[in-house]
């Protein structure tokens, strides 16, 4: 009876070992590609301690991301990137608000897990922890209002996604996976003519963001160092 439970293990370790190419220890992986990002957003508003608010809305961002995995083991890498692009969460009916800015970014760093690699494909699990950052500045036009905001806060990304190869070791990848962005309002200034109005340090104004929603993403790798091209 023991020798059949160990049978599938063994043979499950013996594919890897013999496999297991594409990611290897001293590897490297480039990434850059296009991410679209679909959420729907919580936020939390208060003034001072005397009142609070509560608004949902959804977001649509698109990015560019830039990734480097190193091989650590042929079944695990480790993930250094950086996104930029843009967040679009306005009503695209309301004609009153021009949004001139809506910016935004992030540091990550995670890993991946790699339960199928072979010389020219693998499927990966992946996790990423982010710094991340997004500014908006929008025109109200009715009253020649501007209006800036900088949001500050951490994200936590959940990847499931493949690397095909096809020579040389360039190739594409493509991944899906859920996203939880968690942000703090660190400037919130309104300005009309020579007037400004800074809520966050002027009227102790402080609010709280939570972003959750899917992502897709479809790119360009190229796998160098001690892979098996």
């Amino acid at each position: 009876m023991k020798k059949i439970l160990l049978l599938p293990i063994l043979i499950l370790g013996g594919w890897f070992s013999v496999n297991a190419q594409s990611n290897n220890t001293g590897s490297i992986n480039a990434r850059v590609g296009g991410n679209l990002n679909l959420a729907a957003t919580l936020t939390t508003s208060q003034f001072g301690n005397f009142s609070s608010d509560e608004d949902t809305s959804a977001v649509l961002a698109t990015t560019i991301p830039i990734t480097l995995d190193f091989g650590l083991h042929k079944l695990v890498s480790v993930s250094l990137g950086f996104r930029a692009g843009r967040w679009l969460n306005e009503d695209p009916n309301d004609d009153d608000i021009q949004v001139k800015e809506a910016k935004t970014k992030a540091f990550s760093i995670g890993f991946k897990f790699y339960p199928i690699s072979k010389k020219n494909f693998n499927l990966y699990l992946g996790y990423d922890f982010a710094l991340s950052g997004f500014d908006k500045e929008k025109l109200t036009t009715s009253s020649n209002t501007t209006e800036t905001q900088e949001w500050r806060g951490t994200g936590n990304f959940f990847n499931l996604g493949t690397n095909f190869y096809f020579g040389k070791g360039f190739g594409m990848y493509y991944q899906m996976g859920y996203t939880a962005y968690n942000l703090d309002l660190k400037q919130y200034s309104v300005s009309n003519g020579p007037i400004t109005i800074n809520y966050v340090d002027d009227l102790n104004f402080s609010a709280n963001s939570i972003v959750k929603g899917m992502q897709v993403e479809l790119g360009f790798c190229y796998k160098f160092g001690n892979s098996d091209n």
